[in-house]
């Protein structure tokens, strides 16, 4: 932002030399350099010769094509108009431009020439500021003063001052950070000044004189989505008469960085560039029944914007529409069937707040970027749209000569309420090291138009001060804030370096923390890496992984603002980021890839999205060069499933268990229900291990099986046990006994294991499978299953028929329990 330093001193004094200033507010936090010779554009222009100013003579329809128009322009008095083919919107009869000759060269070395455009002939080239390299104004053909002498070189022309030109003046150049939205005006940079020097600050006039009838009489204003727009606030002025601004005002413009256009349009910009708020300025003419409406867009919605380009809208576009249509795209710009043109007679002031998520969204998807949506997207005074609209009202009564019609339209659902902190002065030796008086806090906070009230103690000491925020620093938030504005106000250089108190202790040890680092030393010495990706996924991974439509993983968050469509979610699950990491690497020559992940994933919660630690990881590697692979094909899952049975054993929790997919449960879409398992917590599901499905594997172009593991960290911490149960070798021995069961073919082992389990018998000690057979003499639909089970007495020898009637007894329950046949 650039600012003009005599502009400065209509709101504040201070004598200090621009030099001093600029450092001063580079202290309190505001960037600032000084401009000593801002004439930049002069002497840009010095070696573009043949680049001169000219007045436009006459406007004809282009006959051969819609979009352009032929031109008669005249270089110099007495000379004869030139033909000059453009397609500018911005140009009308009269207006004085500069024209680049045939011959000449504009800056980046285009050499202008005469020729045939469509059938007609151009010899010369009227310019922008970016095409002759003052600026970065691409919109339409820079119009000078009227002033101007024809003919004269545009390099003396804008070096001698005419038309607004701030050669001689010193200029500030503020490079200001995202959350200082309030300093983006010239009333803002004079409010930090007055603070820092402690002295009045002045606000421009701003009430107007109101003449003719209420406005409500004439216009209508009506907000659809309150959320995207909490306020508009509407001034209407008749009669204005369309010209040139005064040069003071241009001149302020200029070194503002804005082109001047008319009067009107100026004093929009004028204010926006004093108070910070964006205004815009309707031609009530083109209003259809003199309505104002803001929406949202329509999907795919079609709106002409001023630079001439027929946009197609998204749903979070918002609109300002007449009784027809849209006519501007709130916050960025305005649209070109409603602009103000020389037949302007009545002039709608827009003064609102829209809120920065909208703009800032709309402004990344249609790149565009303006004066405007840059102060909306770091968020205006939520209650400066009244003043503004006055403001902007007065001035073009007093430079266009219209009549402020009474009143003001004023269309909210609730106003802003500042908003209050609470401020102990104990805490600022703790962050600053110094400390100041209490009074001396509270002025400080005065200065920057806070109100302050102090709160006391039961001795009368004040402990704390309420300070009410006020509503053009949206960027205070906390107490800590607070002390940041002392710091400034007070000097960072003069705050003395201390050394802060601490305590020597022992770092204390987090249960969660501590099973997460075991675990993540325990994959990589068994060859894992860990890898770290971003927490953003697409909606395209959920059909890779073969979600069905009503899957819960489908109900991801949505990002308001996404990087880009494949990052426009809160990553739902980890494994479709772990595949495109295993992908890469396979692509790279990797042949056998085993990597891990602890990170969270993300749910739609009640206020804020819900967040669950994960921890998930995948093994892969090319059968060719396994020699284990050649006698079992599935090793990479008894790997993995030995990995997680070992990670489980270190929870030393007795409720862990490990369930195939296939037994009817809930199951995993992207893991085979054949090879693949569900880890259980009792009875909560605390991850899956298996074979990524195959179409999966295809969806994302692998070529290898890959086997993962997908764990829900949080339920298996909270299940974690920290000092597991020693039990003393027993001194007895233990007696083996096998027994084989016919059961259905869909039965699990677990079942069977499960069942023994039950009785809770203190001499079972465990319990193994140990043979699977389907064949000859078992009948089809079943198997045979063949466990080990194994007794023991911690206080004596068991006898064989005690252990023979135990058995016996175990073999019973089985049969009545599963509908089993004892083999």
């Amino acid at each position: 932002m650039q600012i003009l330093l005599s502009w400065l001193k209509d709101f504040v004094d201070f004598e200090l030399a621009p030099e001093e200033l600029a450092e001063k507010l580079t202290m309190l936090g505001l960037e600032t350099n000084l401009q000593k010779d801002p004439s930049e554009k002069s002497a840009t222009l010095d070696f573009a010769e043949g680049i001169v100013v000219a007045r436009i003579e006459k406007i004809e329809p282009h006959p051969n094509a819609d979009k352009l128009v032929l031109c008669q322009v005249r270089a110099g008095e007495g000379e004869n108009p030139l033909p000059i083919v453009c397609g500018a919107t911005n140009i009308k009869e009269g207006d004085v431009v500069p024209l680049a000759l045939s011959g000449a060269r504009l800056p980046g070395g285009i050499k202008v020439e005469k020729v045939k455009i469509r059938g007609q002939v151009s010899r010369g080239m009227m310019c922008s500021e970016r095409e002759l390299g003052i600026g970065e104004d691409h919109s339409g053909i820079m119009i000078l003063s009227p002033d101007q002498p024809l003919g004269k070189p545009l390099a003396e022309a804008l070096s001698e001052g005419s038309g607004g030109s701030a050669s001689e003046e010193e200029i500030l150049e503020l490079d200001l950070t995202p959350n200082r939205g309030d300093a983006l005006s010239v009333i803002g940079v004079a409010r930090e000044i007055a603070a820092l020097l402690d002295v009045p600050l002045r606000y421009p006039e701003s009430r107007p004189e109101e003449d003719g009838p209420e406005i409500s009489t004439l216009v209508s204003v009506s907000i659809d989505d309150f959320n995207a727009c909490p306020r508009y606030v509407a001034r209407l002025v008749r009669g204005v008469k369309i010209e040139p601004s005064p040069e003071w005002m241009q001149k302020r413009l200029e070194a503002g960085g804005i082109r001047a256009i008319n009067n009107v349009v100026d004093v929009t910009n004028y204010i926006l560039l004093e108070l910070g708020q964006p205004l815009h300025a309707f031609d009530l003419q083109k209003l259809k029944d003199s309505r104002i409406i803001v929406r949202l867009a329509e999907r795919g919605e079609k709106f002409t914007t001023l630079d001439g380009e027929n946009r197609s809208l998204f749903s979070d576009s918002l609109l300002i529409c007449d009784g027809d249509g849209p006519v501007a795209l709130a916050g960025i710009m305005g649209g070109l069937e409603s602009e103000v043109t020389e037949d302007t007679q009545d002039v709608l002031i827009e003064s609102a707040f829209f809120s920065p998520v909208f703009i800032r969204r709309t402004s990344q998807k249609l790149g565009i970027g303006t004066e405007a949506s840059r102060r909306f997207e770091r968020t205006v005074d939520p209650l400066g749209q009244a003043r503004a609209a006055d403001r902007a009202a007065r001035l073009m009564a007093e430079i266009c000569g219209g009549t402020v019609c009474k009143g003001l339209l004023d269309v909210h659902k609730e106003l802003y309420r500042p908003k209050e902190i609470w401020f102990r002065a104990k805490e600022v030796p703790r962050h600053l090291g110094g400390k100041l008086d209490v009074d001396e806090y509270a002025s400080y906070f005065r200065r920057l138009e806070m109100k302050v009230e102090r709160e006391s103690g039961g001795s009368g000491e004040v402990e704390r001060l309420k300070v009410e925020i006020p509503s053009f620093r949206p960027d205070l938030q906390q107490e800590i804030d607070l002390i940041e504005e002392i710091a400034r106000l007070y000097g960072y250089d003069k705050i003395k370096p201390t050394l802060p108190r601490f305590r020597m202790e022992p770092m204390r040890k987090i249960p969660k923390e501590d099973l997460r680092r075991r675990w993540s030393n325990m994959l990589a010495d068994l060859g894992f890496t860990e890898v770290v990706n971003y927490n953003f996924d697409s909606r395209d991974n959920m059909d890779r992984l073969n979600l069905p439509q009503d899957h819960p993983l489908r109900n991801a968050v949505q990002i308001l603002n996404p990087i880009s469509e494949n990052e426009s979610l809160l990553r739902y699950s980890m494994i479709p980021r772990l595949l495109n990491n295993l992908k890469f690497n396979l692509s790279r020559g990797m042949d056998t890839v085993r990597i891990f992940e602890f990170n969270k994933v993300f749910a739609p919660g009640k206020e804020m999205a819900s967040e669950t630690n994960m921890l998930s990881g995948l093994i892969s590697r090319g059968e060719e060069k396994s020699f284990w692979s050649l006698s079992c094909p599935e090793d990479g899952f008894y790997e993995i499933k030995g990995l997680v049975e070992t990670l489980v054993d270190r929870l030393h929790f007795p409720g862990t268990r490990l369930e195939p997919l296939s037994s009817g449960k809930q199951g995993c879409p992207y893991i085979m229900a054949k090879k693949g398992l569900r880890l259980m917590i009792g009875k909560d599901i605390a991850g899956f291990v298996g074979e990524i499905h195959p179409d999966v594997q295809e969806k994302f172009e692998i070529k290898q099986k890959v086997f993962i593991f997908d764990l829900n960290f949080d339920i298996l911490a909270g299940a974690a046990r920290q000092v597991s149960r020693l039990r003393k070798p027993p001194r007895y021995p233990g007696v083996k006994r096998d027994i084989a069961l016919v059961v259905d073919e869909e039965m699990d082992a677990e079942d069977v294991i499960r069942v023994i389990r039950k009785m809770k018998d203190k001499l079972v000690e465990s319990v193994e499978i140990f043979d699977v057979y389907r064949g000859k003499n078992i009948p089809e639909g079943k198997k045979s299953m063949a466990f080990r089970i194994w007794y023991q007495s911690r206080d004596r020898t068991l006898t064989d028929e005690e252990v023979n009637a135990l058995h016996s007894k175990l073999a019973r329950r089985i049969e009545e329990r599963l509908d089993a046949r004892i083999r």
